[in-house]
């Protein structure tokens, strides 16, 4: 829960640049980046662009990640070395494939859907799209970015 709460207060202390990335010019974003995942090195992300999630450091290195859980893990697992790097967190929203700042996302837990990696959260750039997918979908919650913590993280693992 601590961790939780630091990393909001450290993402908003950082001046994060919040931006929004259209679906139509993800391609030419990630132009030259490597698109294997950097928690599961041997899986290719390349065909699981609505699940892409991205931590972008402050030299504007692009680290690429297969799924929600996965970043998140990612992050929390290795706390210490990047809380002062990173400049912003991206999810891609399941409906609409745009990439936003995942500190403005809506997350829907326990779904019947799952990622590469199983169990996940999906995420959405809006209430109302999360609201739709939650109850088509068998979801349990919606989550906002503050209430995502490495216990969640280990559960969904």
């Amino acid at each position: 829960m601590k961790i939780g709460i630091f990393l909001i207060a450290l993402l908003y202390c950082l001046n994060i640049n919040a931006y929004e990335i259209s679906k139509n010019d993800v391609d030419s974003w990630l132009k030259d980046t490597n698109l294997t995942c950097q928690l599961f090195h041997n899986i290719d992300t390349t065909n699981l662009k609505n699940w892409r999630t991205y931590l972008v450091t402050k030299n504007g290195k692009k680290l690429v990640f297969n799924s929600v859980k996965t970043m998140f893990n990612y992050f929390y697992t290795n706390f210490q070395k990047h809380d002062e790097n990173i400049k912003s967190m991206l999810i891609t929203d399941y409906k609409n494939g745009n990439l936003v700042d995942a500190t403005d996302a809506f997350y829907v837990f326990g779904s019947n859907i799952m990622s590469a990696r199983g169990d996940d959260l999906i995420p959405f750039e809006n209430l109302e799209d999360a609201k739709e997918f939650y109850t088509k979908n068998s979801g349990h919650k919606i989550l906002k970015f503050q209430e995502i913590n490495k216990n969640l993280i280990d559960y969904l693992r």
